[in-house]
């Protein structure tokens, strides 16, 4: 696709009016009520906001320029994931904003150097947008790697002689080779040992090919981390060194005349760590790890704080497992801080910071948009043909609970309700009760659940049994996406995302629901969502009606794109990239640089050992033994629908 221009730029708007709705009627539904039902301001960042009309607006560049998400998916088959890639780059930007000025209020001797985990998203257009050459005097960002292929694909990026690159992940010979040849090339290319293991391997081929490494080795704190992955921390953790394996390496290290190699501590203390006292407890542990290195006699030079640095998703500012207690800002300052007042306290020379903070850097920039398909309602109306002199006792019991709400407590009406129902259930069963019968007393028992909720009120004291009753009356959504291929985190380890509407926001949402995708499986669903409370089972959103109704996941950017599933087969989404316009003139706006298309059917195929053109002729050859009892037209248009699909993607078409 080519390039498209999108000139009308509009203004970010200001704040509404207090009490001023979309319509101008005081005290109706504002704008203002939808930034905050959906928590934008507080996870946005200042990258998104509502219009006056009720539309999702983008600031890719963080500032007044925007852009409706609408006209970005105009003609594009949806599910399509949407990277924003000044956003991309302004994160990384603030990160080493954030350290700079640390640096520069502790006085700190040494110097900040950032690299970006390349597990965290390795997609071509998020690492060309981050190791384009930055028109500022920062350090430039550089590359940590796992595995080979990592490597291969960092040093097929890799310009220069300033970018370090820092090669983790357990090792073979090949990917101590390759790491050594780069260093020999003149690449700054830290090996960073694992396990004790790898330093005879890399011993072995310095010798083979004449090279004097750059060594790093991976220390176990006792300080664990916390979140999600505080298991992946600590002295059980699978990768690093123990206090005693550290020591054993620094004398191996003296025996085999590599004393001076060693210029790097490194540790881990855990993903999304949402309580900076976490991070803080580990940059005491490791610094003193480093100054005893140090006065040991080893060059060193370098610590590298690892990853951790958490995103708000829910905005929260808590210690949620999704939020954060802290800024970028301050996690620079604390970094610095820690750091500077172990050394100095051994009077060790200050060590070159490096930071390996992926998922602040990409997981805000990108965002998930998919149409509603349907929606699944427990509630449907089939009392038309009973009249009340001919309908069961059981049915004029509900009809007496659902009709006289004052009679009884609420409480008591639900209960009186549920067992009026299961009663039914036990009739049915037996026998004594018909098919319209059991479906009245399903539908009178879902009204009085509707009425029920409908007098809660959140400023009182309720029973927990009746606020359950909002899952229980939730409609379900039916939207065209797989959680498994796009929210990964979600599914696996209940991850939590900001969702919003991506119009109808100037209209008060009515329909407390629940969002389900495509696939044929009942994990396949968004359970939490964001909210005052701990845990939000359902969320507010709009009336269907026959027009598209598309929501947007947000911050999806970081380990998304890589730990997806093709569960049922369902494939990578449509994709659009968004540039600002190089130039900056903001009468130029942005332009989309690359559109994506999804894989078809056949593709996908493939990667399960699939041969399209041996489906295809196997298909064929089974319609025309078919064509002795069918109409040749029939098996023809068969075969013509069967190849139309192969080509077709894997998500639904709404259109057909």
């Amino acid at each position: 696709m080519e390039a498209i221009d999108l000139d009308n730029v509009s203004d970010h708007r200001g704040p509404s009016e207090e009490g001023e709705s979309a319509s101008g009627e005081s005290g109706a539904w504002a704008i203002g009520d939808a930034e905050e039902l959906y928590g934008i301001p507080r996870w946005g960042q200042g990258f998104f906001s509502v219009s006056d009309d009720g539309f999702l607006n983008v600031h890719p560049a963080g500032d007044q320029r925007s852009l409706k998400v609408m006209d970005l998916i105009k003609g594009v088959r949806g599910p399509v994931l949407i990277r924003f890639h000044d956003i991309l780059r302004h994160q990384a930007e603030r990160l080493q904003r954030a350290f700079a000025m640390a640096i520069q209020e502790e006085d700190y001797k040494a110097k900040y150097v950032g690299v970006f985990p390349l597990k965290v998203n390795p997609y071509r257009e998020v690492l060309e947008t981050l190791f384009t050459d930055w028109e500022n005097d920062y350090h430039p960002l550089g590359f940590e790697v796992g595995s080979k292929p990592e490597l291969l694909i960092a040093l097929g990026l890799h310009r220069g002689t300033k970018r370090f690159i820092l090669c983790n992940g357990f090792k073979d010979k090949g990917y101590v080779d390759l790491a050594l040849q780069a260093k020999r090339m003149g690449k700054p290319v830290f090996i960073i040992i694992e396990r004790f293991s790898e330093i005879e391997i890399v011993l072995k081929q310095c010798k083979l090919h004449g090279v004097t490494p750059n060594l790093g080795i991976r220390v176990k704190l006792y300080s664990y981390g916390d979140g999600k992955w505080a298991s992946s921390s600590g002295e059980n953790s699978k990768f690093g060194l123990n206090t005693m394996e550290v020591v054993r390496m620094c004398e191996y290290l003296r025996a085999n005349g590599l004393q001076d190699s060693l210029r790097l501590l490194h540790f881990h203390v855990g993903s999304q760590i949402p309580d900076i006292r976490t991070i803080k407890g580990a940059l005491v542990e490791a610094s003193q790890f480093y100054c005893q290195l140090r006065l040991m006699g080893f060059p060193m030079g370098y610590l590298d704080v690892g990853g951790g640095l958490a995103i708000d998703y829910d905005g929260t500012r808590t210690l949620a497992d999704s939020s954060m207690n802290y800024t970028m800002e301050q996690y620079a300052r604390d970094v610095v801080f820690n750091i500077k007042e172990v050394c100095e306290m051994h009077k060790v020379e200050e060590p070159n910071i490096i930071s390996e903070s992926g998922r602040a850097i990409a997981g805000p920039h990108s965002i998930l948009v998919f149409e509603t398909l349907s929606k699944i309602s427990k509630s449907v109306d089939v009392m038309g043909h009973f009249s009340t002199r001919s309908a069961p006792k059981i049915i004029r019991d509900l009809q007496d609970i659902l009709n006289n709400p004052y009679k009884y407590n609420r409480l008591e009406r639900l209960y009186d309700a549920r067992q009026k129902k299961e009663e039914a259930f036990a009739l049915f069963n037996l026998g004594y009760m018909d098919l319209e019968t059991r479906a009245a007393v399903e539908s009178l028992f879902w009204r009085i659940c509707q009425e029920i909720h409908g007098t809660l009120d959140e400023s009182r004291f309720t029973p927990e049994e009746l606020w359950t009753l909002d899952r229980t009356l939730s409609e379900q959504f039916v939207c065209n996406f797989s959680v498994f291929q796009s929210l990964p985190d979600h599914w696996a380890l209940n991850q939590r995302f900001p969702i919003v509407p991506l119009h109808r926001l100037n209209e008060k949402p009515t329909v407390n629901a629940r969002i389900v995708d495509i696939t044929c499986d009942s994990d396949g669903e968004i359970s939490d969502y964001l909210g005052e409370e701990a845990q939000n089972q359902t969320l507010l959103l709009h009336t269907l009606n026959d027009k598209p109704y598309m929501v947007a996941v947000a911050m999806t950017g970081a380990y998304q794109d890589v730990l997806n599933s093709s569960h049922n087969l369902f494939d990578r989404t449509s994709e659009i990239q968004v540039w600002l316009n190089p130039d900056g003139d903001p009468g130029n706006g942005y332009k989309i640089v690359r559109n994506t298309q999804p894989a078809a059917i056949g593709d996908v195929l493939r990667t399960i050992q699939y041969n399209r053109d041996d489906l295809l002729s196997c298909m064929r050859e089974s319609a025309r033994k078919h064509g002795e009892v069918c109409d040749s037209e029939v098996v023809d248009s068969f075969i013509r629908e069967y190849e139309r699909q192969m080509n077709a993607s894997t998500y639904l078409d709404p259109s057909d």
